[in-house]
């Protein structure tokens, strides 16, 4: 036998010796060893698989459930979303069919008793609806069709009922914009500015009696006494004498009587006991006769201030601090030096700012510096849009004037920009080239400003 194959033979002999000569107990020792150890083994990697497991799944369920709740949220949110669409279609959809009955009562007072085959009224609100809803999805359309008298008067009487109404509600911006820009029906003029002014729910706010506390002369300081009494005589004083009498909703109003002056008094005077931070300051004077002329009740216009002082933040006007008033003008600064560079070289050349230019603009809302008539188109835009509607109506004058601004030097340049840039301008194209602005929408320069209260 080789030494290989001996080899071989031994060892398989020794293995299988070995095995056989071992006892029962033995082989069972043996056996239990080996299974011990093999379970021991198994059972940690079972246990550490198990682990690891249980850590995946508590992982996975923890993102899991962090996904899901932010699918829900996100349908919970859409599914606002859709619910308010719903609600502003029907709110449309209610204005609408009230408009039509105005419209209904209107014809019949007019013609008659409505003729047959010009289609059922429903009809007729289902086709608007669908033209208001479009309306109302294209912001920026410039096709949108003007509020009817019969839509400004259904607006205004659901004013009367509901202080928590809004008008924008039932009807786009860009239709009141549009609207002003063609002309509000004059005998409405009053209850149209109470209405964008949302003066019934200013005095829901603020509770009955409230404006007859505040207009009482015994709480007021000295100093806010003797400005108000001394701004109420000469408030629109460079207005012709065909203003001294404005017909309004068929009153006769005096604007120069002792009775006049004494509704201007008290307004200002309410207003500075209101805000006793701020208190009276000129050029409040030219807002409140603005309102007084056309709405004719001292109490409304009151309520239309507050929300022009508070909801448009124009308080910051006239805040000893000027806040308000530096941001404007650094924008306008901002916008002369980017777009109409040569005008801002010109003004720097002759050492003029844009606040000794402009300032006046911004402090009576454009109303002292020119005719009636076209103030209350910019006021009524500023009532609806705010300062967006003076930069806008600035940057057109300037855009359109560029020629004779820079023509003119030292006191000519500045009594021009102050007083005759506006008059020119609408002499030559119209207030409603003015205030009929296609730029981008305007954009403030980001100065620290208080914020608005939310309207």
């Amino acid at each position: 036998m080789n030494f290989g194959n001996l080899c071989n033979n031994k060892g398989q002999d020794g293995l299988e010796g070995r095995a056989t000569d071992a006892s029962p107990l033995h082989r069972g020792r043996l056996t239990t060893q080996v299974t011990d150890g093999s379970s021991n083994t198994k059972s940690k990697h079972s246990n550490k698989r198990d682990k690891n497991s249980r850590s995946c799944s508590a992982a996975f369920s923890a993102t899991t459930g962090t996904v899901f709740k932010k699918i829900a949220k996100t349908i919970e949110e859409k599914e606002n979303e859709h619910n308010q669409k719903l609600s502003e279609y029907q709110k449309q959809y209610e204005f609408l069919k009230l408009v039509k009955q105005e419209e209904r009562k209107h014809t019949e007072t007019e013609y008659g008793e409505e003729q047959e085959g010009s289609g059922t009224p429903q009809d007729h609100i289902d086709n608007d609806l669908e033209q208001v809803v479009a309306e109302q999805k294209l912001f920026g359309n410039k096709n949108v069709s003007v509020l009817s008298i019969h839509e400004w008067n259904t607006l205004v009487n659901i004013c009367r009922t509901d202080d928590q109404f809004d008008p924008l509600q039932v009807v786009s911006r860009e239709r009141v914009r549009k609207s002003i820009l063609n002309g509000m029906p004059a005998n409405l003029r009053g209850e149209i500015w109470c209405m964008l002014c949302r003066c019934q729910r200013e005095k829901a706010m603020h509770g009955e009696g409230m404006y007859q506390k505040l207009a009482d002369p015994a709480i007021a300081t000295p100093e806010n006494l003797a400005q108000i009494k001394k701004d109420i005589t000469r408030t629109f004083t460079n207005y012709p004498p065909t203003l001294e009498y404005l017909q309004c909703q068929g009153k006769d109003f005096n604007w120069k009587s002792e009775h006049g002056q004494k509704m201007l008094f008290n307004v200002l005077l309410a207003y500075s006991n209101y805000d006793n931070q701020i208190g009276y300051v000129q050029g409040m004077n030219y807002i409140a006769g603005m309102l007084l002329m056309h709405i004719q009740d001292e109490e409304k216009v009151f309520w239309c201030i507050l929300y022009i002082m508070n909801r448009k933040n124009w308080r910051c006007i006239y805040k000893h601090e000027m806040t308000k008033l530096m941001e404007l003008l650094k924008t306008v600064e901002v916008k002369l030096e980017k777009d109409y560079k040569q005008v801002w070289e010109h003004l720097v050349d002759n050492d003029f700012t844009v606040g000794a230019a402009f300032s006046p603009l911004f402090i009576t809302l454009y109303i002292y510096q020119i005719d009636h008539d076209y103030a209350m188109r910019i006021f009524e835009s500023f009532v609806l849009d705010g300062e967006q509607a003076l930069l806008r109506v600035l940057y057109k004058m300037i855009e359109l004037n560029a020629s004779k601004i820079l023509q003119m030097d030292e006191i000519e340049l500045i009594m021009y920009l102050r007083t005759d840039l506006m008059n020119d301008c609408i002499k030559e194209h119209g207030i409603e080239t003015l205030m009929d602005y296609e730029g981008e929408e305007v954009e403030l320069s980001g100065l620290p400003v208080e914020e608005a209260q939310a309207s």
